[in-house]
């Protein structure tokens, strides 16, 4: 396994669940930058394990548009991507 590109990924994934923490405490939580925040998390998470068994950073970057699919199940109910786009992060501002 790639320690490294699992540790980035995770904290990466760390980084975003702070961010939605950090939303409810600043109660700027609206359902769509929600979803940006989450599906971001997510990413990291679902690519730290996909990418799992790349033997390089150069593998997981040619393999990226494999690696980063989420479960067939997800994308089902996603639909589309969420508001934010691919792991972009929408705060909505008053």
């Amino acid at each position: 396994m790639n320690e490294e590109l699992i540790l980035f990924h995770v904290n990466e994934c760390a980084e975003a669940l702070n961010d939605i923490k950090q939303a409810f405490a600043d109660n700027e939580c609206e359902e769509n930058s929600l979803e940006a925040l989450f599906y971001h998390a997510y990413h990291h998470i679902n690519f730290a394990w996909n990418s799992r068994k790349c033997a390089s950073w150069e593998e997981s970057d040619k393999r990226y548009n494999e690696l980063e699919r989420f479960p067939a199940v997800f994308q089902e109910q996603l639909g589309s991507e969420p508001a934010g786009g691919r792991g972009e992060v929408v705060v909505e501002k008053d």
